[in-house]
């Protein structure tokens, strides 16, 4: 038998190296790090970068084309020099594109224009991914300090207050009038939106452009100090928050709107038309869960004995194969920044077109976020970061707890409706706020089915989940989803109420609406992790966003119903179900509204009854949001 003292130090290596950035043996020598989190000589990792590129001018990783990134190799430096290097391409491109719309007009073509516009962003875009894949997955002082230093080198965007530009569209977006639903004509109203809320259109208050650096000002606070909770005064926060509502209230009102949530959704690709219409979903909630107001503590069945992350990762990938004919590919050698990221190619299975690629690091580390996300990376790459736990050897099957399942599975839903989207231009690759979580949750409700657990486990290589265990974990997913229904409820109106009329405290208003949806899961008055969460979101560019969680459980469990009927055994009407979703939801992204596509999929509008018949209430009782 093993030794404790010696396992116990095995493990501390290998935890050690996992959380490191590692090419070779040697280059994660080179970069250990002392308690204070400093490298112990920038020089000999510049040494070794002259070594092992046999240069005296070893290039930036991430420099390269994204194919050729050896993300094991990028240092914090490397950061901030391909902030610098981005920047003066993008003022670059900038100043030949003003020129051009000043000098010849005529030259610049409603397609030349947004192709240089995506021109421009994207390596600004793909420079502040990169600062959030290190910022999130290394979590040091070196690698935050040199995110957040990229991060402000970044954020100065001149184009987005060009007249010439704003000019330049207003011509684009005339012209095309008979041009409607055309991606260009979309895209052009996605740029025209932007310039609108920055006052540079014609005939805008002026003062629009002060009222928006004020908000940037302070949602930059919010943005940058995510644990201000821990940081910063109750009273402190408490003036923050409030001036950040004053904030988007003048300048809803600077804009011709009563309050920031009718901007929002009048300004925005979104479903809901109304504030009424969304207050009438929260109604509906509450009171169709009202029996489930208790704060329960949910943990799901131990299934660690029959599923596996590889097992788990198998099964999906074939169900996204039989539903939308996407293949994935595991790379042999991804080069990622630990040594366990993992790296997957999805290509269409008709076409043999690669649609995308996948970059999955799955174990917990103690310098990393604990909580599972989504993150795009370039424009047909995302990552995604788990805290599943290890196992103590490298060639052991990974078991996976259900909660981790769960997540997985949904994580891997928001990676579908990224990889399906066909569109050609950026600016029109955003979907529907309300769409964003129906990929997801979908995905999620067919891990409770029976049929699928089961080949989960086979191909885990356990024997069969027992019937009981599974009805245990059925059980259990309708007690947590009754609370997170209600918790959704209470956090949307709460974004409501705090962006439309607020006439009353903070600490009151939240404690009122909490009354009503968890009346047993109350926050204290020093507890501002809700209004946190709320401000966080929308300084983050989630505008009037918690609603949408609702909406995308209504349209999913509405669109699951339709496959429950069909059977997942039925592979050829399973297929067909998932090519229709494919071609009316999931590839057109933003080129067709959210209510439009699930029509189209569907024959009708959304209904709440294989919502609330999914998790106990008859249908009988049933009654329509509109």
């Amino acid at each position: 038998m093993m030794r404790k003292g010696f396992l116990n130090s095995a493990l501390r290596v290998s935890k050690l190296c996992r959380c490191l950035p590692v090419a070779t043996t040697a280059s994660a020598l080179l970069t250990i790090l002392p308690p204070n989190g400093r490298p112990i000589s920038s020089l000999a990792l510049k040494g070794w970068d002259m070594l092992r590129s046999a240069s005296f001018d070893p290039p930036n990783p991430l420099l390269e084309t994204e194919e050729d990134v050896d993300f094991g190799t990028v240092r914090p430096d490397h950061l901030v020099s391909a902030a610098n290097e981005a920047l003066q391409k993008y003022k670059s491109r900038l100043e030949s594109l003003e020129e051009a719309l000043e000098t010849d007009p005529g030259s610049v073509t409603v397609s030349s224009l947004l192709e240089n516009l995506e021109e421009l962003e994207a390596p600004l875009d793909y420079v502040h991914n990169a600062a959030a894949l290190y910022k999130n997955l290394i979590q040091i002082p070196d690698w935050e300090a040199a995110a957040y230093k990229a991060n402000l080198i970044l954020a100065d965007k001149p184009h987005e207050l060009s007249i010439n530009i704003a000019e330049a569209l207003e011509r684009f977006d005339n012209e095309l009038q008979e041009d409607v639903s055309s991606e260009r004509k979309l895209a052009i109203r996605h740029h025209l939106n932007n310039y609108s809320r920055r006052g540079v259109l014609k005939g805008q208050d002026s003062s629009l452009l002060n009222l928006q650096e004020s908000l940037d000002e302070i949602e930059s606070r919010f943005v940058q100090y995510a644990d201000m909770s821990s940081r910063t005064s109750t009273r402190k926060k408490l003036e923050e928050i409030y001036g950040m509502i004053s904030l988007k209230k003048q300048y809803a009102k600077k804009c011709g709107y009563d309050n920031y949530v009718d901007f929002i959704l009048a300004t925005e690709n979104r479903m809901a038309t109304s504030q009424d219409e969304i207050k009438s979903l929260h109604s509906l909630v509450k009171e169709k869960f009202s029996y489930a107001k208790t704060r329960t503590f949910i943990k799901y069945e131990d299934t660690q004995q029959y599923l596996s992350i590889d097992g788990v990762l198998l099964g999906i990938f074939g169900l996204a194969r039989a539903l939308f004919g996407i293949v994935f590919h595991e790379v042999d050698s991804p080069r990622g920044w630990v040594s366990d990221v993992r790296l997957f190619t999805a290509a269409d299975e008709a076409t043999g077109e690669e649609l995308g690629k996948l970059y999955l690091d799955p174990f917990f580390r103690g310098t990393k976020a604990r909580y599972f996300f989504l993150s795009p990376l370039a424009r047909n790459s995302m990552f995604m970061g788990a805290p599943i736990q290890p196992t103590a050897w490298s060639d052991e099957p990974t078991p996976l707890k259900f909660e981790d399942a769960v997540s997985l599975v949904h994580e891997l839903g928001h990676a579908l409706h990224f990889l399906l989207a066909k569109n050609q231009l950026v600016a029109t690759h955003h979907m529907p706020h309300e769409v964003s979580e129906v990929m997801p949750q979908l995905m999620e409700h067919f891990l409770f089915d029976e049929a699928v657990l089961q080949t989960l486990a086979h191909l885990s290589g356990s024997e069969s989940i027992p019937p009981k265990l599974v009805e245990m974990l059925r059980e259990q997913r309708v007690a947590e989803k009754v609370h997170i229904l209600n918790q959704r409820a209470f956090l949307g109106q709460l974004e409501l109420e705090l962006f439309s009329d607020l006439d009353e405290s903070l600490v009151s208003l939240q404690r009122r609406l909490a009354q009503e949806s968890v009346p047993l899961d109350l926050p204290d008055k020093n507890d501002l992790a809700a209004l946190f969460k709320i401000m966080h979101d929308n300084a983050c560019g989630r505008n009037i966003c918690h609603y949408r969680y609702l909406y995308g459980e209504i349209m999913s469990a509405d669109i699951y119903s339709l496959f429950q009927e069909s059977g997942v055994h039925n592979q050829e009407k399973m297929r067909e179900l998932g090519t229709r979703l494919r071609k009316s939801m999931l590839e057109p992204g933003g080129l067709v509204d959210g209510s439009a596509s699930f029509s189209l999929f569907m024959g009708r509008d959304p209904s709440t009854d294989a919502l609330f018949e999914m998790y106990g209430i008859e249908n009988s009782v049933i009654e329509e949001t509109n």
